[in-house]
């Protein structure tokens, strides 16, 4: 190893007042910049930063206004009494009050059009409370009644209603959301008692839930997840020091973290809930190795007087420190890099996790290296119980020689049997389907959940978007023939079964010419006489209309409201329907379908195609730096092999059970490369360095086993353990992430146990850190034959993978021409 990085390797031994001042003013530093922390749940987050949809999305909303509304549903059993319509028009005033408010609709602001006594009436549903029986009656039969109201604000069986309620939200203040869904459940609750059921869904409900969830994940999964790895680390190192100090850096950590997020600006966010485990489960791996390897180098000791324990525990962390040192730096490499591909991703709930992340292991890696020897100088174990069992023995010993067992008996079938799968799997990988839609993020048992399903069933879905047409023709929605076609676009909508209800200009014009046909068997549809069409327009104030018709009658828009959660089946079915509204249109208006929701989901096709980039940069980048390391390509591969195996189970597995590539899924790949290559590099690099003291290479990988077995497999389990921990999380994409995740750190277990051995049998490695720190004597190698020609580069590399072999008295070493 080079002085330079020995030097560094050991500064917290060597200075330890030092390091601990500037771990406290670094600590001090961090608390002051928590105040400056935020959190950022806005949907914006969720859409890819070029979007070409979203100017598109700004004009038709500016014009149409929002598609981004909160429905306030309530249902009663006696909804169509006197009393109860009272309460719903005191709450439907009561919205409108609050100045931020634009529009409310509801049973007393939504058109009704009947025909009474051959005349045919139109105006406000409700426009006073009715007071008689037969005024309650008659209302009710006309909600039923009418398509632009039944399925919209009225359920099918007349109990239940909602009140959409469109808001402005102000420039500059990111509390807005959280203070309008507290202020809409103000009012709710103080009419509870008016209704059956009551409650309030739409934007600002979605983000005070996501914000609620993350603090209430931040709060628990973080203790859980130490109180695991304790219990890990306690089971495989029998060592109750051992268990703390993990914990210790772990919280260094998070502080540190959380602290220059912000100072820096980067916010919380729903990914950021994991934060917290991650720090503790990842960052205890290389913990792990260096109180693994400091407790096996006290197991060699003999016991010394209590006078000499400060210079045993100082020697023994030099010790730990020359021997771990460079591969901690490149196993921390490794992992940030793994974490910092996030940020290529043109989501940026995701790149700003990956910046959270990549920030969060980089100070883990800084503490882990300046704190763990100078505490283990300190404070180390200096002592060993009088009875106490080698740390190499139960459980890891019986997990290691079934998996020697394996190698040594069927080394070629479990590579044959291991490619069959892969290429299985990996074919089931390719069919895999991706999710973005925010209420996917929240487990099927979430109250929102419950609520969305309930409005969907009684009425229409809370999801809302815009078919946005227009014509060349001025007035062109005006006239008949484009008319139908929003019918027959409309009419599609409802045979494809998969939205809810649609509503157009067109509805209300055919909805007057229903009424005004009553004699001939209520005809709804669109008149042929262009004037007759303009005289039904003058039922409706312009209000009524201002949603789905331009003023100059050129666009027009077909509200489509649906409850399609997942987005690759809303995608697949939004580029049907662009074929066929495209079909029926026949150029005569151009189109766009135009929603936030959909930006949201569109940028689900991109999350794939990104992450896949991340992928391939962070395969080329390890591979790249292993074959490096080890100054062989060979080294490179049989780094990746063990290290791509679990990604493709993992992937394959994902494809099999349905489970989509979402935020938190499409995560796993990157971070679970960037934490398994650890143990890779951890074997990789003492089986460099038994094989220089072996001419059997078998022997040299049954050293390498038996002395990382014990680190490797309860940094492993500490892995999967804490990974499965995120299964408590309240929402579903940090609980896939933390299924998959374990899941790929046992496949990586297993590939580390035997895939990687049956490798290293085939080729001998040297690392590049060995070659440039061998110790050479010039003179020497000048004079000797066998260097003539060569780089002091290569007589080094020689003399490394050379092997020492005695030989007999006049035994042949070497012929010549061979």
């Amino acid at each position: 190893m080079l002085n330079p990085l020995k030097d560094v390797m050991l500064l917290g031994a060597r200075f330890r007042l030092p390091v601990a001042l500037l771990v406290l003013v670094g600590s001090i530093f961090a608390i002051l910049g928590l105040e400056h922390l935020e959190v950022d749940t806005s949907l914006d987050s969720l859409i890819s930063n070029d979007d070409p949809q979203t100017q598109i999305y700004e004009r038709v909303v500016a014009e149409f206004g929002s598609d981004d509304s909160t429905l306030i549903y309530l249902r009663d059993a006696e909804l169509w009494s006197e009393k109860k319509l009272r309460a719903l028009e005191e709450l439907h005033y009561a919205f409108e009050d609050l100045g931020y408010v634009t529009r409310v609709e509801s049973l007393f602001t939504v058109s009704s059009v009947r025909t009474e006594d051959d005349y045919v009436e139109a105006g406000p549903l409700l426009p006073y409370v009715p007071e008689t029986p037969t005024e309650i009656a008659m209302a009710r039969e006309n909600a039923l009644y009418s398509p632009l109201i039944l399925g919209n604000y009225i359920s099918p069986d007349g109990f239940s209603t909602v009140i959409n309620v469109t808001v402005e939200t102000p420039d500059n203040d990111p509390d807005f959301a959280f203070r309008a869904y507290r202020e809409f459940a103000a009012l709710l609750e103080k009419h509870a008692s008016s209704f059956d059921e009551s409650f309030q869904i739409g934007s600002p409900r979605v983000r005070t839930e996501i914000q609620t969830s993350l603090f209430r994940d931040l709060g628990v999964l973080g203790p859980i997840s130490g109180g695991v790895l304790i219990a890990c680390i306690v089971l495989f190192l029998r060592n109750g020091f051992a268990a703390l100090l993990p914990l210790f850096t772990a919280g260094m950590s998070i502080l540190w973290t959380f602290g220059l997020m912000g100072w820096m600006g980067v916010p919380l966010n729903i990914l950021s809930a994991m934060l917290p485990s991650l720090i503790i489960v990842m960052g205890s791996t290389e913990d792990t190795h260096i109180l693994s390897s400091y407790l096996r180098g006290l197991e060699n000791e003999a016991p010394v007087p209590p006078e000499e324990r400060a210079r045993l525990r100082f020697k023994l962390t030099l010790a730990t420190m020359k021997h771990l040192g460079a591969p901690l730096i490149l196993t921390t490499l490794t992992t940030v890099i793994g974490l910092g591909t996030n940020m290529f991703s043109d989501v940026g709930l995701i790149v700003d996790f990956g910046i959270a992340a990549t920030l969060a292991m980089s100070l883990n890696g800084v503490i882990t290296l300046l704190c763990v020897p100078m505490i283990l100088a300190t404070f180390g174990p200096a002592t060993l119980p009088s009875v106490r069992r080698p740390m190499f023995s139960g459980i890891s010993r019986r997990v290691l020689h079934f998996f020697n067992y394996l190698r040594e008996s069927y080394g070629s079938l479990v590579l044959v049997v291991t490619l069959l799968f892969s290429l299985a799997l990996a074919y089931s990988a390719s069919l895999m389907h991706v999710s973005n839609d925010p209420l996917a993020y929240f487990k099927p048992q979430h109250s929102l959940i419950k609520d969305a399903e309930t409005v969907h069933e009684q009425l229409a879905g809370m999801q809302v978007f815009y078919i946005h047409l227009e014509a060349e023709e001025e007035n062109a929605f005006r006239k008949p023939e484009y008319l139908r076609k929003l019918l027959d676009i409309e009419n599609l909508l409802m045979r494809r079964g998969k939205f809810d209800r649609s509503i157009s200009i067109a509805d209300f014009v055919a909805m007057v010419n229903q009424e005004w046909n009553q004699a001939e068997h209520k005809v709804y549809g669109i008149p042929d006489d262009e004037g007759l069409v303009a005289q039904y327009l003058l039922f409706f104030h312009q209000n009524d209309i201002a949603r789905y018709l331009s003023h100059d009658g050129r666009r027009a828009n077909i509200v489509v409201r649906h409850n399609v959660r997942d987005s690759h089946t809303l995608n697949d079915e939004l580029a049907f329907l662009r074929g066929e509204v495209r079909q029926i249109m026949q150029g005569t208006a151009a189109f766009d379908f135009v929603g936030k929701n959909l930006m949201v989901n569109a940028t689900a096709e991109r999350l794939m195609e990104s992450q896949l980039q991340a992928l391939l940069l962070l395969l080329l980048v390890v591979f790249v730096m292993m074959s490096v390391l080890f100054t062989s390509w060979r080294g490179g591969f049989i780094s990746m092999v063990p290290n791509l195996l679990p990604i493709i189970f993992t992937f394959g597995l994902m494809s099999l059970f349905g489970v989509p590539l979402n935020p938190g899924t499409a995560t796993v790949a990157v971070i679970a490369i960037g934490v398994a290559i650890d143990d890779t590099i951890h074997l990789l690099t003492r089986y460099n360095e038994e094989a220089r003291r072996t001419t059997d290479s078998a022997d040299a990988i049954r050293s390498t086993l038996e002395a990382e077995a014990v680190p490797v497999i309860s940094t492993s389990v500490s892995l999967i353990m804490g990974f499965s921990c995120l299964l408590f999380s309240e929402f579903s994409i940090i609980a896939q992430f933390g299924a998959l995740s374990a899941a790929s750190m046992l496949f990586a277990l297993v590939a580390d146990l035997l895939i990687t051995p049956i490798l290293m049998g085939k080729i001998r490695l040297v690392s590049l850190w060995d070659i440039l720190s061998l110790r050479l004597d010039a003179a020497v190698i000048r004079s000797s034959e066998l260097f003539v020609g060569m780089s002091t580069y290569q007589v080094r590399k020689a003399i490394l993978l050379s092997e020492v072999r005695s030989f007999a008295p006049g035994e042949v070493i070497i012929r010549q021409g061979a």
